[in-house]
């Protein structure tokens, strides 16, 4: 029956920027590791339904590689709509990092989120794919300065990360969607536990290129099926400068 209401919804109250693309998000109350709450997605594409459940980073993951730009845009507008609830998650805190196939429980210790951090990660998920490792493996936010754990209420500390993720969304044009706007997310006294490797000027230039060069092929093919994803693995490991909390 709740299924049938949330589809419901989806048809009759939202409709998407983009074609063929409908998505509700839906904030649930159960009790698993904790009494709090998770986030369900559910979500036309392309004429084909399908729901996530909270928690599920894995399938986020594999499904924000099937969309293009602007729906990847468009969905993280929608989750920025939790990015000031400061609800505690029912699940506790989990490692995944997509790029190298990781997923397991947080070594540090911290188990308690919230549905604001856990709704900024997803997006880090779903705008930047295998990126997202360069910016979090986990939901867990830390005072630069300090290297403090920011708590997973404290709505002062949250919501000086959650400013420049609401500012690059407003700002943010789908086709200009590209690697130069993780950088941006890096600014400010906080940010992800785990944003220790930042790529460096040179290759990021160099994947610019490459996916500038992606566009022209791809603007001379209209019409044809899109053969490549900028969100996909780099084809070759480069040098990484990384980025150290001070002590």
């Amino acid at each position: 029956m709740k299924f049938i209401l949330s589809l419901f919804f989806l048809i009759h109250i939202f409709v998407s920027k983009a074609q063929n693309f409908k998505i509700e998000i839906i904030k649930e109350k159960f009790v698993k590791n904790f009494d709090g709450y998770g986030l369900k997605f559910i979500i036309l594409n392309d004429n084909v339904l399908d729901r996530i459940l909270p928690g599920d980073y894995e399938k986020l993951y594999v499904f924000s590689n099937s969309l293009s730009k602007d729906k990847k845009v468009l969905f993280a507008q929608e989750l920025s709509a939790y990015f000031n609830d400061y609800s505690l998650c029912a699940n506790k805190i989990r490692l995944f990092i997509p790029y190298a196939g990781v997923f397991g429980s947080f070594a540090k210790r911290i188990e308690k989120s919230s549905l604001a951090i856990e709704s900024m990660y997803i997006t880090n998920l779903i705008l930047f794919g295998d990126w997202t490792r360069f910016l979090s493996n986990s939901p867990v936010l830390v005072e630069k300065y300090s290297g403090k754990i920011v708590s997973y209420n404290d709505s002062l500390s949250i919501s000086k990360l959650s400013n420049l993720y609401i500012n690059l969304l407003e700002s943010l044009n789908s086709n200009e969607l590209s690697l130069i706007d993780l950088m941006d997310l890096y600014r400010g006294p906080v940010g992800w536990f785990d944003a220790e490797h930042i790529p460096n000027s040179r290759k990021i230039v160099t994947d610019l290129y490459r996916e500038m060069e992606a566009d022209k092929k791809r603007n001379k093919n209209k019409g044809k099926p899109e053969k490549k994803d900028i969100f996909l693995k780099p084809m070759l490991k480069s040098n990484i400068s990384k980025f150290q909390l001070p002590n």
